[in-house]
């Protein structure tokens, strides 16, 4: 996965369809907050007004945007998604005409620059994997992979909770078997469900995918060194005068 630079570098690599849907997010921050600075965390945009302010990115079929202290935003047009004591809340758009009026996201972009004024985050309470509520499709997922349940067992609170939130937002019965495979090959793998955007994580896997070559390339380096040193030695017959 490239690294990206700044907000333009993410845009300009972002799909086609995103591209107006992150611009006109970006474009309205900047409106609602005009002394908002931008910066690239854990490889996506963010925008920062004493202290993580809001988060946007683009994904195969839809963009979203968070706001990093949305559990303490009033939410009056219904817009966050997930649970809200569990995680960053997210809004999604497939298309420009999706999106709020404008008036409407300026109001809760303003609401999250007051929020950071006027007060600091309350300090996280530390939560166990025991709160959890865990499906029962996942848990009958596990039941199929030991390994997987070995990964999903080494997990911590958050990377469970991320698998659980994706599992549970699926809307369509289809499409949560889809997303339980996929998890169950993931956990196999020792991934998160957010691998992709952790930067250790990414290159953790990055190293082991590159270690796994090198014994099959070591062995091949072998036989093609055996191979030439049996010609070298090999004798040819003299010709006859």
């Amino acid at each position: 996965m490239p690294r990206y630079a700044d907000h333009d570098a993410y845009i300009a690599a972002a799909p086609e369809f995103a591209q107006p849907i992150l611009t006109k997010l970006r474009a309205l921050m900047h409106k609602a907050c005009p002394g908002v600075t931008e910066s690239i965390k854990w490889n996506v945009p963010w925008f920062e007004h004493r202290g993580l302010l809001m988060g946007m990115a683009a994904f195969k079929h839809h963009a979203s945007f968070g706001f990093w202290r949305s559990k303490e935003m009033d939410d009056p047009q219904g817009l966050f998604e997930g649970e809200r004591g569990g995680s960053m809340c997210t809004i999604k758009f497939s298309s420009v005409k999706d999106m709020p009026a404008d008036r409407v996201l300026i109001s809760y972009f303003k609401q999250a620059a007051r929020l950071n004024e006027t007060s600091k985050p309350p300090a996280p309470k530390k939560r166990s994997k025991a709160d959890l509520k865990v499906p029962a499709s996942i848990t009958n997922a596990l039941k199929a992979s030991k390994k997987a349940k070995a990964t999903w067992d080494a997990f911590a609170y958050s990377h469970q909770l991320e698998y659980i939130i994706w599992i549970n937002d699926a809307k369509r019965e289809e499409t949560r078997e889809r997303r339980l495979k996929q998890m169950i090959e993931m956990l196999e793998s020792g991934k998160s469900r957010n691998w992709k955007y952790d930067p250790r994580e990414n290159a953790r896997h990055a190293s082991k995918k590159k270690a796994a070559k090198q014994p099959a390339k070591a062995g091949r380096n072998k036989a093609e060194a055996g191979a030439s040193s049996k010609r070298s030695t090999t004798k040819k017959p003299r010709s006859k005068p």
